[in-house]
């Protein structure tokens, strides 16, 4: 579009009414017509109103600055446009940054507008957190990119890429451009000095530790943790108490400006193959007829020193993602102890998963033929525990667990009771040590990993049989209004913005339901009062 074009009343005015509706209103869009008039030299002709909004169900997480807000932006480093410099997505994707992270930092036009500007002056550009990017497609939606990414939360997701309004509306304006699939990291303030490489996750170094140790049980390579970490020596002689150090990149770290390509000397590294001969094929046989299709095959590794023979399963080294190779998370993803991974697979050693990890080009049993079978009874999600944790109530039939490093993934409390599934508010009933029934999420996630050790394990509690167990009650966590339906068993506290079909839809139920546990509330909704608790999920 000409910059006379974009100018013009025609342009501007019919984003001004935009963003005047409830319904068209977008902070991104907001920010961008800011800007927009500013250049234009039409600030303040064109006005409208913000509508109000609705409190984020994750208070934690990040909303985009509204056109009036300033925010300073957090900088690992500088990078200075070079004539070539001409699309901005390329430049955030070589910078592994979010387009709108680049934008926002260096007060960019949202839509890159003036970006050739900044080429044609070889500006010097903010560089902000760095995270693992995706290239936005013509037809992505928010659920279709979470869907291959199970570990991601739709509020993790928007609070890493706040260009996207709360409903993922918006996403048409935003092809082609780099989004964040992983969560943005600065240095800590006790990075090593030297560590200037896109970093994905930081570590400190505690008592004992060494360079092969912290490699090992982050899954990466020795050479690639001295690639990510210059200024140690080849020896870890220099390795510092206290310090962190980087153990994981931003995506692959073979794309990584002068991570070095593998060489191999010595006698075994040139092999000569002897030239074979075949006698030839007799055409003549007859063979059968039909495409017997693909045929998968899985090779098993050689098992590792000393492991069991006649394992029931066996598991081989993750050559992708090493990450996957610790004993902690093998033991988790197969339902057993560490101490039962050490006891098949005596390589393994015998400390405790500290250090402890599957090796490259072997296989390991992560099954014992002798180990028993799950009950066919008990439900996918009930694990064989008992209550680890004071509070939890008396009669729990059904537990699951957590382990400290999930928390790292944004296994939280909410993504636990929908995987059962079952409410926030029966969660808090059956394990009060979680907080009260009006608790936040933010206050339940604390609890779920207080002082627990990062492979350390804990019992929750996710389900009571009908009968002959305690029946949780859920206490509204704000007044209420006359008629409500009893054993209600979870309530939502009216926000300002909200109406009835925005609580319907946050809560996936009809409003034949809600009047029905509301009566209150009348037919045209004319009576839901704010700061009050209305039931949206009625009793069994």
């Amino acid at each position: 579009m000409r910059d006379n074009e974009s100018c013009s009343d025609c342009w501007l005015g019919g984003q001004a009414l935009q963003l005047n509706s409830p319904f068209g209103y977008d902070e991104a869009l907001a920010e961008g017509f800011a800007s927009l008039t500013s250049s234009c030299g039409s600030a303040g002709q064109y006005t409208f109103t913000i509508p109000p909004t609705t409190t984020s169900p994750d208070p934690s997480s990040t909303s985009i600055p509204g056109p009036s807000e300033s925010v300073t932006p957090i900088c690992t480093g500088s990078y200075q446009l070079k004539e070539q410099d001409y699309d901005c997505n390329s430049v955030a994707k070589a910078l592994n940054v979010s387009t709108y992270s680049l934008l926002i930092a260096n007060n960019l036009d949202l839509y890159c507008q003036n970006f050739y500007t900044a080429v044609d002056a070889q500006a010097t550009l903010c560089v902000p957190e760095q995270c693992q990017t995706y290239t936005w497609q013509p037809g992505d939606s928010c659920e279709s990119v979470l869907i291959n990414r199970p570990g991601i939360t739709m509020t993790q997701f928007l609070s890493w890429n706040p260009q996207f309004n709360s409903l993922c509306g918006n996403t048409g304006k935003f092809f082609g451009y780099e989004i964040c699939v992983s969560p943005p990291v600065s240095p800590p303030t006790n990075a090593a000095g030297g560590s200037d490489k896109p970093c994905g996750r930081w570590y400190t170094v505690v008592s004992g530790d060494t360079c092969g140790v912290i490699s090992v049980a982050n899954g990466l390579g020795l050479d690639d943790f001295y690639f990510l970490n210059p200024a140690l020596d080849t020896q870890c002689t220099n390795l510092l108490l206290g310090v962190a150090y980087c153990v994981a990149p931003v995506g692959d770290i073979a794309t990584y400006s002068g991570h070095p390509t593998p060489t191999y000397s010595g006698p075994w590294a040139t092999i000569t193959v002897p030239p074979a001969s075949y006698p030839p094929v007799n055409t003549d046989i007859k063979t059968t007829t039909g495409d017997p299709g693909y045929v998968a095959t899985t090779s098993l590794l050689p098992t590792a020193s000393g492991t069991v023979p006649d394992c029931a399963v066996y598991r081989n080294f993750n050559a992708d993602y090493h990450d996957l190779n610790a004993c902690g998370y093998v033991a988790y993803a197969y339902g057993v102890t560490v101490e039962q991974l050490q006891h098949w697979n005596p390589s393994l050693g015998d400390g405790g998963s500290s250090g402890c990890a599957l090796q490259n080009g072997f296989s390991y049993c992560v099954e014992s033929s002798d180990s028993g079978g799950t009950d066919p009874q008990t439900p996918d999600t009930c694990l064989d525990l008992d209550a680890t944790e004071p509070g939890t109530v008396e009669g729990c039939t059904c537990f699951t667990q957590v382990r400290g490093y999930q928390i790292r993934s944004g296994y939280t409390c909410d993504a636990l009771a929908s995987s059962v599934p079952i409410t926030l508010s029966q969660l808090l009933a059956w394990n009060s040590w979680l907080g009260a029934s009006s608790s936040s999420v933010q206050d339940c996630n604390t609890a779920l990993y207080a002082n627990l050790d990062y492979y350390g394990v804990r019992a929750v509690c996710v389900g009571v049989s009908p009968t002959g167990s305690p029946t949780a009650t859920v206490t509204p966590p704000a007044p209420t209004q006359t008629g409500g339906v009893e054993g209600c068993l979870e309530y939502y506290v009216v926000q300002s913005g909200d109406y009835c079909y925005l609580i319907q839809t946050e809560f996936d139920i009809t409003f034949e339901q809600f009047l029905s546990w509301n009566p209150s509330v009348g037919n045209d909704c004319a009576n839901l009062w704010l700061g009050y608790a209305y039931c949206v999920k009625g009793p069994a």
